[in-house]
C-alpha cells in the first residue's frame, strides 16, 4: 500500500521551514498566502510521483528550496541607489550550474571521480552564493562521495541533483520576480 503524501501548510516562510518539515516525514510544504495554481501544482506533483523516496536522500523538493534569509542578505549587499545584483547572480548560477551538471555527467562517464569532485567544489560554492543552501549541502555530499571513491553513491546523488536542478532554477527565478513586484 502506497503512503499518502503529507504536505504542510504554514504561514511561515517556506524556505526556513522546509528542512524541518521534510525531516519530520512530510513530503512538501505550501506557504500562505498561496495561489490556487500553486496549490494545484503541489497536488499534481504528489498525485503523479507518489511519496516514496530512498531513505537517506533529501527530497527533490528540498533540494530545490531557496533560503529566503540568505537571499535577503545578498540583496542588502548593494549600495544606496545601486541596482539589485541578485538577478544577475541567479543568471550566472543558472548558466554555470547547467554546465557543471554536464561536466559531472561527463566525469562519471569516464569514471573520473577526481574531476567530478573538483566540479562539485565550485558548484557547491556557487549554489550557496544564490541562497540554494540545501542544493549546496547535497553537492558537498556528492564531492565527499567522489573523494571517497564511491562511484555508485556519487552517480545516485548526481541523478537527484540533476533532477532537482530545473525546479531550483524556477525557485530562484521566482525569488527574482518577488523582489521586482
Amino acid at each position: 500500500m502506497r503512503r499518502v503524501p503529507i504536505v504542510a501548510l504554514t504561514a511561515h516562510d517556506a524556505a526556513s521551514y522546509k528542512d524541518v518539515c521534510v525531516n519530520a516525514g512530510m513530503e512538501d510544504l505550501l506557504s500562505k498566502p498561496y495561489t490556487l495554481e500553486e496549490c494545484a501544482q503541489v497536488v499534481r506533483r504528489w498525485s503523479t510521483q507518489g511519496a516514496a523516496r530512498p531513505a537517506g536522500l533529501p527530497a527533490s523538493d528540498a533540494l530545490s528550496s531557496v533560503d529566503a534569509t540568505a537571499v535577503a542578505a545578498l540583496r542588502r549587499l548593494r549600495g544606496a541607489g545601486q541596482p539589485d545584483l541578485y538577478p544577475k547572480l541567479v543568471e550566472l548560477f543558472r548558466a554555470g550550474s547547467s554546465q557543471a551538471l554536464l561536466e559531472l555527467a561527463a566525469a562519471f562517464e569516464t569514471a573520473d571521480l577526481r574531476a567530478a569532485a573538483a566540479v562539485c567544489h565550485k558548484l557547491a560554492s556557487s549554489a550557496a552564493n544564490v541562497g540554494a543552501t540545501a542544493f549546496a549541502r547535497d553537492v558537498r555530499t556528492l564531492e565527499q562521495l567522489c573523494a571517497a571513491g564511491n562511484a555508485a553513491g556519487a552517480r545516485e546523488r548526481h541523478a537527484r541533483l540533476a533532477a532537482a536542478h530545473p525546479a531550483l532554477i524556477e525557485a530562484l527565478r521566482q525569488q527574482c520576480l518577488r523582489a521586482s513586484a
